[in-house]
């Protein structure tokens, strides 16, 4: 009963949204065409956007022309069935897969009443009459009963899927996305039903981050539609920027609806961050379509754009402002292409898909193709030429052929994108060994836990299926092992990287340049591809905040992390290399150049034979030498005369002595310091001086002694100022100091160690003592 209650509730609400939206509406979207094989024991809902409606700016919806990928992604599915149901071994005999697929036109009301008509009882009267109404003799079997959906394959955008999956949830109906990767599905609390076949947002996000850092941006734009998938994906991927330490200089939200004003103002804020070359356009097909349109009216060029997976690789760029999307990236999920869909498709032709009608709308719109009921009856191969302007194909009713305007080109089914088809396949084959698992079940199966294996007659419940597909593994059309996790979510997803380049003068193609692996997360470019850039050119942009520092220079940062100043390294630091390494110190005796980009090995200033203060002290030393050695010959030549003893001769040769030694004291320190002199210099500086003090002291002494005598000195008084008591105490005023520095440096020894300071480029070296640690 809560089932048809919810159900109510939805159909009177998309009912209201409805009436508006159909009456603006063409009539792709007013009356969806739909497929059923009522044959099939199982039957398997489809939901694929072939046409797409876009919200206008007077607030009402039109609809667009036919949308190449969902034709492809119809064909692919019923392909897929009818390989399912010719191969004996993946279900039991005469049990074979059906299908209800309708035109999603990627529009949630729309969408809802398809998931409607695929919950409630096929025996409902509305329900028969909706089918009476939509059925036509050419494209589907009607009768009076339908089998209830199993599983639902779609939807493809992610508004969608988050609105269908919440009523499907409630029945416990599984619903297998093939291109819906918004991060909010993963929440299993609210969509317990809902699986895909491709990676969530939250590999891609990862993905983009590695690009953006292999690519050394670290300063972009991001701009994304206002959706469940535009936000959602953003969120996720501001958080896989700040782990890498990648800056958003703008990020702007606009309206799907697409407003000019509010477009214009969003590039013109683009605009106005020209160090921002990189812009991620977070949105779906029809929106990043329309916003580079408008790009190029504005003529926003000189970006690198970056599409996510719903258009980054859009045949419907390759015709764009090549100054616009030209050399811009694409992040595209990882697929292989099946061999056999692949010739199928080139198999195609207006004459042979009356199965599909939707195929039809593509022969007409995109070759110009008609039904003419003209009587040809020479006509007797498939295709031959009517007239020059048309190719002609028969039909299996006659009289009927069909005509293609050859201006259009050859009609051809293997022109429709390639995109995600794979995954489609993957969603259909994940029920399909989902029931064969049902029907090899055996009771007491490991993840049962001990429950009876699902009944398979008269019918197999959705919510058995439902229950198998958490534990389904193979490996996918699509390369991938499709395996889901707790939370509906592949285990893993891996991603091509695209590059738009110039194929020809006035043609653009893409190239695949790198893929992104999601089992080690690593990014890995081909060295052999040759990337191009917007203008053509080959030389990587730059998209950062700050230029990065010149040699000599290093990073201050300011208020945003990937933002700041280059401040020049202080005296005795230098960065030989551009970067944001910080300042490193010179070694000793080394100082930075001017530009602060080395070191450089300082000039040693010391008193130096060759340099003028040397040769200076060295000639006035001898010249002190030659008068002092002078004084004392003629001191020593005269002796024994009356003035030279009056003048305490012994005192008087010492005090000479002292001299001599004092000057022999520059030509010890003359010359590169040493270790070693710089240990005696201390002694054989201070002697000597302490001797020439005591020995004038002595002297003045002695001579005051006499002069302040008034009467004939005594024979105390006599001894005390004789030369040999002059002697000693001459001795003794030396021997003090001496002993002291001698037991100093026996109960304390000194480390020297020569130290040279820094003045500019000039180094000066000092002798400087370490005192032991303990």
């Amino acid at each position: 009963m809560s089932r048809f209650m919810f159900a109510f509730w939805i159909l009177v609400t998309t009912s209201n949204k409805g009436d508006s939206t159909e009456a603006n509406h063409s009539q792709h979207c007013a009356n969806p065409g739909r497929i059923f094989n009522l044959e099939g024991d199982l039957i398997l809902g489809g939901l694929f956007p072939v046409h797409v409606i876009q919200p206008t700016n007077q607030g009402t919806k039109q609809a667009h022309d036919i949308n190449l990928y969902g034709v492809n992604w119809v064909e692919a599915m019923l392909f897929t069935i009818k390989e399912i149901n010719s191969d004996p071994n993946l279900l039991p005999p005469n049990f074979t897969l059906g299908y209800d697929i309708k035109d999603s036109c990627n529009d949630v009301p729309v969408a809802l009443k398809a998931a409607l008509d695929f919950v409630l009882d096929a025996g409902n009267a509305s329900t028969e009459n909706s089918i009476t109404k939509n059925c036509s003799s050419r494209y589907c079997k009607c009768t009076d009963k339908r089998t209830l959906i199993s599983a639902v394959i779609g939807a493809a955008s992610s508004p969608l899927s988050i609105n269908v999956a919440n009523l499907l949830g409630v029945d416990d109906t599984p619903q297998i996305s093939y291109s819906s990767t918004s991060v909010l599905l993963s929440d299993n609390t609210v969509y317990h039903s809902f699986f895909r076949t491709i990676p969530s947002d939250t590999y891609q996000a990862q993905a983009l981050a590695d690009l953006l850092k292999q690519f050394g941006w670290t300063y972009v734009s991001i701009v994304a539609s206002d959706n469940s998938y535009g936000r959602a994906g953003v969120d996720s991927l501001r958080t896989q920027l700040k782990k890498r330490g990648i800056c958003i200089a703008l990020e702007k939200i606009f309206n799907p609806s697409l407003s000019h004003e509010e477009l214009r103002s969003i590039i013109e804020s683009l605009k106005n961050e020209p160090r921002a070359r990189v812009i991620i356009l977070w949105c779906q097909r029809p929106n990043a379509l329309g916003f580079l349109n408008e790009a190029s009216n504005q003529k926003l060029s000189g970006k690198t754009w970056i599409g996510t997976e719903t258009w980054g690789d859009a045949y419907q760029l390759e015709t764009l402002d090549s100054n616009v999307v030209g050399g811009m990236l694409g992040v595209l999920p990882l697929l292989k292409k099946h061999a056999g869909f692949e010739e199928h498709m080139k198999n195609l032709h207006p004459n042979n898909t009356d199965y599909n009608p939707w195929m039809w709308e593509y022969w007409t719109s995109r070759f110009g193709c008609r039904r003419d009921t003209g009587h040809l009856e020479n006509l007797t191969s498939s295709r031959k030429d009517q007239e020059e302007d048309f190719y002609v194909y028969t039909t299996k009713e006659p009289n009927v052929t069909i005509l293609c305007a050859k201006e259009h080109g050859l009609p051809s089914a293997d022109l429709l994108p390639r995109n995600k088809y794979t995954n489609v396949m993957d969603a259909i084959y994940a029920v399909v060994h989902a029931v064969k698992n049902i029907f090899d079940c055996k009771d007491g199966n490991s993840f049962l836990q001990g429950e009876k294996c699902p009944a398979v007659d008269p019918f197999i419940a959705p919510s058995d299926i439902l229950r198998f597909l958490k534990n389904v593994s193979f490996e996918g059309r699509s390369g991938s092992q499709i395996m889901f996790d707790e939370y509906g979510d592949l285990l893993y997803g891996s991603y091509a990287i695209k590059n738009l380049q110039q194929f020809s003068k006035e043609k653009m193609k893409f190239v695949e340049i790198g893929i992104w692996n999601g089992i080690d997360g690593k990014l890995s470019l081909y060295n052999n591809s040759q990337s191009m850039w917007n203008g053509w050119t080959g030389e990587k942009p730059t998209s950062t905040c700050s230029d990065p520092c010149v040699a000599g220079f290093y990073p201050v940062q300011g208020s945003v992390t990937c933002c700041w100043k280059c401040v020049e390294c202080e005296k005795g630091f230098v960065k030989s290399t551009a970067g944001q390494a910080t300042c490193r110190k010179c070694s000793e005796g080394y100082v930075s150049n001017t530009q602060r980009t080395s070191c450089v090995k300082l000039k040693s200033d010391y008193l130096a034979w060759g340099n003028g203060e040397g040769a200076s002290a060295a000639v006035l030393a001898v010249i002190g030498l030659i008068i002092t050695n002078s004084v004392m010959a003629v001191f020593y030549k005269y002796r024994d005369t009356a003035v030279v003893k009056a003048s305490n001769r012994e005192l008087s040769f010492v005090h000479l002595g002292c001299i001599v030694a004092i000057f022999i004291q520059p030509f010890v320190m003359i010359g590169k310091p040493t270790v070693a002199g710089c240990t005696v210099l201390p002694l054989f500086f201070g002697i000597p001086f302490t001797l020439c003090t005591a020995v004038m002291l002595l002297k003045t002494d002695r001579l005051l002694r006499i002069f302040q005598a008034r009467s004939r000195l005594t024979a105390s008084s006599s001894y005390l100022i004789s030369n040999k008591m002059q002697a000693i105490a001459a001795t003794i005023m030396t021997s003090v100091p001496v002993t002291l520095t001698t037991v100093w440096f026996i109960v304390d020894p000194q480390k020297w160690s020569l130290k040279l300071t820094t003045r500019e480029k000039v180094g000066r070296f000092l002798a400087a003592a370490s005192l032991p640690s303990s």
